[in-house]
């Protein structure tokens, strides 16, 4: 099943030719601008940056994570909440954040938006609000645009599996 779910695919920005292109689970890295449709799974934990919508907003299930199956709202980066598909690529700024670990609904992280997604660089501070984790889905908002945060074995739903099922499922793969 790893194996199947790493060799998904998402499409990743590539700055150096100024358009997406696909690329695996796998081969995600962070700092990586990627486009997740309505339907798919979050394949790392991102900042999300837009939504195609003007109020920059999108509903997530998290049942994966937390078993919950009502939809939690999201919110984009103010500064960012506009990029689409074609101006991506002005996204310019930086993200210092916690290390990862297993508090879901917390994070404390800041973004510094630089020129010229701004007039004149900004510290911001960011909000659980603002944070698609992986494994949950996209709902109701046709596509998502994010940043990723923390990817593979550092993403939050690595980080919350309690010891006892690690444990469990090492001994069955010996």
């Amino acid at each position: 099943q790893d194996v199947e779910v790493n060799n998904r695919t998402v499409q990743v920005f590539n700055p150096s030719l100024g358009q997406f292109q696909a690329r695996t689970w796998r081969d995600i890295r962070v700092g990586d601008i990627i486009i997740v449709h309505k339907g798919e799974y979050f394949p790392a934990d991102l900042l999300f940056l837009s939504a195609e919508n003007e109020e920059g907003i999108c509903y997530i299930e998290t049942m994966q994570l937390d078993g919950e199956t009502n939809l939690k709202i999201k919110k984009a980066v103010d500064e960012t909440k506009d990029l689409r598909h074609d101006s991506i690529g002005n996204f310019s700024g930086s993200v210092t954040c916690e290390p990862p670990n297993s508090r879901l609904y917390q994070f404390t992280g800041k973004f510094e938006a630089m020129p010229p997604l701004v007039q004149a660089p900004r510290v911001l501070p960011l909000s659980p609000a603002a944070m698609l984790l992986r494994g949950c889905s996209l709902c109701n908002t046709n596509r998502v645009y994010g940043l990723v945060i923390y990817a593979g074995g550092w993403a939050a739903c690595w980080q919350c599996i309690p010891m006892f099922m690690l444990a469990s499922n090492l001994c069955t793969l010996g």
